[in-house]
């Protein structure tokens, strides 16, 4: 059986949080470069983590984007929308016509 000894003996540089696990850190360490090295393959979503990303296909109806609404893109920037009104508020508050 294994005893967690509540040691941190992975110390962040920039901000001193610590942490008990390398890869821990090492995402970590992404929220202060602003890297987000994972992408979805069906609207460009970034994210640090895989996880992350898992959560999101949520979005796209499931784990691998089938099982839901087919994604609406958006025909002016890369982001895609489950449902029209989503589509629609994001096309008039991200894309308003130039006055």
């Amino acid at each position: 059986m294994l005893v967690d000894s509540g040691t941190r003996e992975f110390p962040c540089d920039t901000c001193g949080k610590s942490f008990k696990r390398k890869n821990h850190l090492d995402v970590h360490r992404r929220t202060h470069s602003g890297e987000a090295p994972v992408e979805c393959q069906l609207c460009g979503f970034r994210c640090r983590q895989r996880a992350s990303l898992t959560w999101h296909m949520r979005r796209h109806g499931g784990a691998g984007g089938s099982g839901g609404a087919p994604p609406l893109p958006c025909p002016r920037c890369p982001r895609c929308f489950r449902t029209p009104q989503g589509l629609k508020f994001h096309t008039l508050k991200s894309h308003h016509p130039s006055a």
